[in-house]
């Protein structure tokens, strides 16, 4: 188990050597969302911590500014070391996509035309952008498109990483343009 810094200073990237989870992505805000999960329940009851992203390959801990990570980081990695054997986690169907704005909640496209411009999106988030989301120990969700808007959330490190914008103009917009044509431009659904 190790922890890696990400570009985000108020988040921390940390590999298990285990999966946290089988499969999915899945964000904690809040002790009452990590109930029925003692590990979850101790990490989210520090203060400082703000919240928990995990996903099969790794766990984010994002925290406020007031705590720093010199005194909260070998807490957490303790906690986790007593909790190693529970992991993978069995989570219910609170995944971090759920939790974006009502409109985009099972948004589906409403034409062929749009299925097939939001199946491209969603094999080049697959394939091109979210393997760079998550070795900074973020996620990316597609939400939906509409009149030439890609609608996304970001979550774990890249939620509260003062250089989401860059990233969501530099990096996932220019990706999308370039090989969608359809693509004019990339909101953020927070």
């Amino acid at each position: 188990m190790y922890s890696e810094q990400t570009p985000n200073p108020l988040a921390l990237k940390i590999m298990l050597g285990t999966p946290p989870v089988d499969s999915g992505y899945f964000l904690f805000s809040s002790l009452n969302e990590g109930k029925n999960h003692p590990v979850l329940e101790d990490l989210l009851s520090l203060p400082g911590v703000d919240s928990i992203l995990l996903t099969p390959d790794f766990i984010t801990v994002n925290k406020t500014t007031d705590v720093p990570w010199t005194l909260l980081e070998s807490i957490i990695m303790s906690i986790l070391q007593h909790h190693l054997g529970s992991f993978p986690l069995t989570i219910g169907l609170v995944d971090a996509g759920e939790k974006s704005q009502e409109k985009w909640h099972n948004w589906k496209p409403e034409t062929p035309e749009i299925a097939s411009i939001c199946k491209d999106i969603e094999e080049l988030i697959d394939s091109r952008i979210r393997p760079a989301v998550e070795a900074d120990g973020g996620m990316i969700s597609f939400c939906g498109y509409e009149s030439g808007i890609v609608y996304v959330s970001l979550q774990g490190a890249c939620s509260t990483c003062p250089h989401s914008s860059e990233t969501l103009t530099g990096g996932i917009e220019q990706t999308l343009k370039y090989y969608i044509p359809e693509v004019e431009q990339v909101s953020l659904v927070p």
